[in-house]
């Protein structure tokens, strides 16, 4: 008879959360300190993990990531399932879904109207025929290119060192009428970007400024903001994050939000790629906005053949999954 144990979190699984991780994803792991920042230091809410323990050995862990979302016009918390694993030695024995319903109970009792993920390919069938989830649609991410060869680089999975940014320059770089800066802390500035660009999204990510600062200003991965000026107000920001993915250095265009149009998105988009050094290419997960995609399209970026397969669960009784979403590859940084 099995004693496994379906339970939440708790500060001595730590060590054991990081163990299972690491043998997963290896380097690219979470470490400590990352963990402190994503869990604890939410300010939507604390730590929401569910533990899969069998006689004193934890063997799967998942978490739940707590964010404001404005859904269908109304602001309520919203989550993201994210950082999931189980031990080789016990995949079979269904601990994901186990843990999936544990974290969904917990979090449907703390309010949280939908639990929202980017499946991938072996845990979509999971969500979707064990789990009662429904898929919202497959998101195509586009790239630019950067160096030559890292297509054949990719297939053959050899990486070719780290992406890096180069020495951050502090002054303004111009880009016809529009200027760009470094963006060091979001504010009342972007807080207003953020509500003029809002009504335009659909269902999304509450980008304030706490959030935002807890996102990524204060992460302990590499990212680097920007901000758009023109006539002496600022009209929007971007940010670029530099990463390993199945080994290829690459920078991810995290965050675009421009709602002053074409060249406010187009100055942020070459600001991001100058600042950029050894990847072999960016991603991004284009806005649906005509004027966004256009940007990309001229800055060099095109549809690539990765998508993200979008999906999501009702938790509160009467509560409708929108139809209509605005995401992006920082809102859980899946990729």
């Amino acid at each position: 008879m099995s004693d496994l144990q379906i339970r939440d979190f708790a500060p001595p699984d730590t060590g054991p959360f990081l163990h299972l991780m690491r043998r997963a994803w290896g380097d690219g792991a979470m470490r400590p300190d990352e963990f402190a920042w994503w869990f604890e230091r939410n300010p939507a809410g604390g730590v929401q993990i569910g533990v899969a323990e069998e006689n004193g050995s934890v063997l799967g862990v998942l978490g739940a990531s707590t964010v404001k979302m404005r859904l269908d016009g109304r602001e309520l918390l919203g989550s993201f399932s994210v950082h999931g694993t189980t031990a080789e030695a016990a995949r079979g024995r269904g601990i994901f879904q186990q843990l999936e319903r544990h974290n969904e109970e917990r979090s449907a009792a703390k309010g949280v109207a939908c639990v929202l993920a980017f499946a991938s390919g072996p845990t979509a069938p999971l969500f979707t025929k064990r789990l009662g989830w429904t898929r919202l649609g497959k998101r195509r991410l586009w790239a630019r290119l950067l160096r030559a060869g890292a297509p054949i680089r990719h297939l053959r999975g050899k990486g070719d060192g780290d992406a890096r940014f180069g020495e951050l320059d502090e002054y303004t770089k111009i880009y016809g009428d529009v200027r760009v800066v470094p963006l060091t802390r979001f504010g009342p500035a972007t807080d207003d970007i953020y509500e003029r660009a809002a009504p335009a999204w659909g269902s999304h990510v509450v980008r304030k400024a706490d959030h935002m600062n807890w996102r990524y200003i204060d992460s302990p991965w590499s990212y680097r903001g920007y901000t758009s000026i023109r006539e002496g107000h600022a009209t929007g920001w971007g940010v670029v994050r530099v990463k390993k993915h199945r080994g290829a250095p690459l920078a991810v265009l995290a965050d675009l939000v421009a709602p002053g149009g074409y060249a406010d998105a187009r100055a942020l988009i070459k600001r991001c790629l100058a600042d950029i050094e050894h990847a072999d290419a960016m991603v991004t997960l284009p806005p649906r906005d005509r004027a966004h995609r256009r940007a990309l399209l001229s800055c060099g970026f095109v549809p690539a053949t990765l998508t993200l397969d979008f999906m999501g669960k009702p938790l509160q009784d009467g509560f409708e999954l929108p139809s209509s979403w605005h995401l992006s590859l920082g809102d859980t940084d899946f990729f």
